[in-house]
């Protein structure tokens, strides 16, 4: 059970999932919303409790060592993303370094608008 739960997960979030982008390297891939500033905070909590319904290492408690720690990575990556867009300033930080743009930490973060 824990084998087809883990292959289940691992297709729902895997790269194919996002032609584009890989959600293990875009938080906005991971919960599927997309990619600007403005964005419903209600969604973005749902989003998360979702992907953490189906990767908390919980669920995995019984599974192999390999399965456990892919569920712990996943979890830990999602625990990440959520904190990053849930912020506004490390939402605008995280915006700006996906188009390239830099900002240093005591800056406030500038990139292009509509990014």
């Amino acid at each position: 059970m824990a084998a087809a739960t883990a292959r289940a997960v691992a297709a729902a979030f895997s790269p194919k999932r996002h032609p584009v982008t890989d959600p293990r390297n875009d938080h906005f891939a991971l919960f599927d919303l997309p990619p600007r500033f403005a964005i419903d905070e209600a969604l973005l909590e749902q989003a998360y409790r979702r992907v953490q319904a189906q990767v908390h290492p919980d669920r995995f408690a019984a599974a192999g060592a390999a399965e456990r720690r892919v569920a712990m990575q996943w979890a830990t990556l999602a625990n990440e993303a959520f904190r990053t867009l849930r912020s506004p300033l490390a939402r605008a930080a995280y915006l700006c370094e996906r188009t390239g743009s830099r900002s240093a930490p005591s800056q406030t973060p500038r990139c292009r608008p509509n990014s």
